[in-house]
């Protein structure tokens, strides 16, 4: 039960006996279709519609991502991870290069968690010096090194947005 609310959580709270009964479904057509030779139709709709979803859902994140805006950037993240547990799930049934795919998916994540690692340290130190405020100067370099670290971040993530669009554009199912 635990398990499956967290892949409930993970995969955009979708229901994971739907999400069960598609896949079922779906490796029972490619047996059928493997013993006939047909090419036709491979994955359920209702596959390819959620996984779909999940893309379109990151698409818009990523159009509304703006560096300067760590809420946005930390949606970004948050709808990416989304599609990588899809596309784990679907991993025998994305396209020709679903390791490539799930390996970017990866280092993407990378990037953005390091970024809202780093915010929610600064979050923490800045807390800390609320409390105690003759701490300030012991804090002033980390703080610094700390805000430094996260910008360089945000700037290649800027730079690279576009290699983003790219690779959720090629996130598609077999069919």
């Amino acid at each position: 039960r635990k398990l499956e609310e967290r892949v409930r959580r993970r995969c955009g709270q979708v229901s994971i006996n739907s999400v069960t009964r598609c896949v079922h479904r779906a490796l029972k057509a490619l047996k059928r279709m493997e013993r006939e030779g047909d090419d036709s139709q491979v994955l359920p709709g209702a596959v390819v519609g959620w996984f779909s979803g999940l893309v379109r859902h990151a698409e818009l994140a990523l159009r509304h991502t703006r560096v300067d805006r760590p809420a946005t950037v930390h949606l970004l993240r948050l709808s990416l991870k989304r599609v990588r547990y899809g596309a784990e799930a679907l991993s025998p049934l994305l396209c020709r290069n679903a390791a490539g795919f799930l390996g970017e998916l990866r280092r993407w994540q990378s990037l953005l968690g390091e970024i809202q690692d780093l915010d929610m340290f600064l979050a923490r130190l800045e807390a800390e010096v609320v409390k105690h405020p003759g701490r300030v100067a012991e804090t002033l370099g980390l703080a610094r090194w700390l805000r430094r670290q996260r910008d360089l971040r945000l700037r290649r993530l800027g730079a690279q947005l576009s290699r983003l669009q790219a690779l959720l554009d090629g996130a598609t199912l077999e069919s």
